[in-house]
């Protein structure tokens, strides 16, 4: 079963080059720093945002003062493409999560690019079942499994493989967000953290977790059995191996 907290399969990798071509030359570039509110819930904007770099937090206000994680979009990804289809308010609050860079499409622009590429009406479609088939998954995820999987999956989904990146880069989320996004606890995150932290599976600093082994990580989210779990080579069992700890 997939679960994506970022988009697996960004908008922009889902189209062809000269669709790519024309939809960033249809934008202006911005740049923010992390903090920055790009789009405020309830606002009546209808301009869309491409993330080229950086990371953008999707939050919802609880109503008692405090703000919900719903996702992170990071490079490749759309943002406000439904107000700017529907014309209805925005949703949710988007801000800056690192420093980041971003194409600023007008709306009318983006609807008439859709309207005249089909395939890239197609590959916004396939974005938005993607995070349809997300908030399921996260339903039942929080029904059926313990915190510290439910983190462990999480983390999973927001580090990529080390040996397609270097330097590997801190996800930039606190222990408070990731336990609004789990509904759960901060104590409870906190306990889940530090046994991944004696795993050797992740690092953390006050606004950041940095992952040092996704096979600890996968140890973490998967049970023995689970159909769903990623393929890996047949291994001496949990009891008989030495622990030990990746740190690349």
């Amino acid at each position: 079963m997939e679960r994506t907290f970022t988009d697996r399969h960004a908008y922009v990798d889902r189209l062809d080059e000269q669709a790519r071509r024309r939809l960033l030359a249809m934008g202006t570039a911005r740049t923010y720093e992390s903090g920055d509110v790009l789009l405020h819930e309830d606002d009546t904007s209808r301009h869309v945002l491409l993330v080229r770099e950086g990371y953008l937090k999707i939050t919802l206000s609880a109503g008692n003062g405090r703000r919900i994680l719903l996702a992170l979009r990071g490079p490749g990804s759309v943002v406000g493409e439904l107000a700017a289809i529907d014309g209805r308010p925005r949703l949710a609050r988007v801000t800056a999560a690192d420093a980041v860079r971003a194409v600023s499409i007008p709306a009318d622009d983006f609807v008439c690019y859709l309207r005249d590429t089909p395939g890239a009406a197609l590959a916004l479609l396939g974005t938005v079942a993607d995070r349809l088939r997300t908030s399921d998954h996260r339903r039942l995820d929080a029904a059926a499994h313990t915190v510290q999987r439910r983190l462990a999956l999480l983390l999973l989904d927001l580090s990529p493989d080390h040996r397609e990146v270097s330097p590997v880069r801190p996800i930039p989320l606190s222990q408070s967000e990731l336990a609004d996004h789990l509904g759960t606890s901060l104590r409870s995150v906190a306990r889940a953290l530090e046994r991944l932290r004696a795993d050797g599976a992740v690092a953390t600093r006050r606004r950041g977790i940095t992952v040092l082994s996704r096979e600890a990580l996968t140890d973490a989210a998967y049970d023995d059995g689970d159909p769903h779990r990623p393929f890996r080579p047949s291994r001496p069992s949990r009891l008989s191996r030495p622990r030990t700890r990746h740190l690349s």
